[in-house]
């Protein structure tokens, strides 16, 4: 099915232009477009009430649905997270958050002193900055962890 228009001409020369839903159908094998619906008059249906049309008929379709849903949705923010889900796992593979956490025992803050140096490291592979920058830069990165992380916990570490 498809939307198609028809154009008369009345007796003084102007024009009224239709909009249809026809549907190809195959009689007597050959093709011929059925009527399915009269919407109206084009210049009417243009006021508004095509518009209504469409979004209420967009319910029934699929992919129409899930791309005005889609348009629906408002991003407040957005975060990096693909360096860190991979660099992590590697980190851990070769054991350095053990290593640092026991390097750091003694210290209160030892699992932080251990993110902010994972932090470091992570910021020099993607945007090296200074400690200052690593500590802006986490906000545009997503860890959980890092949340609790601020500048004085980068200022110890070398």
């Amino acid at each position: 099915m498809y939307a198609r228009t028809k154009t008369f001409t009345n007796k003084d020369g102007s024009k009224r232009t239709y909009v249809q839903i026809v549907e190809a159908v195959r009689e007597h094998g050959k093709v011929r477009q059925k009527v399915v619906a009269n919407l109206g008059r084009i210049d009417e249906l243009q006021k508004g009430s095509l518009d209504q049309l469409i979004a209420s008929l967009a319910k029934f379709s699929k992919t129409k649905w899930i791309q005005a849903e889609a348009d629906k949705l408002m991003v407040h923010s957005a975060k990096e997270w693909g360096l860190d889900l991979i660099f992590r796992h590697l980190w851990e593979q070769l054991g350095l958050d053990f290593i640092l956490k026991r390097h750091f025992s003694q210290a209160y803050t030892c699992s932080q002193l251990a993110e902010a140096v994972y932090a470091m490291v992570l910021n020099r592979i993607s945007d090296p900055l200074s400690k200052r920058g690593v500590n802006e830069w986490l906000k545009e990165v997503y860890r959980p962890s890092f949340d609790q992380l601020e500048l004085h916990h980068f200022l110890p570490c070398p």
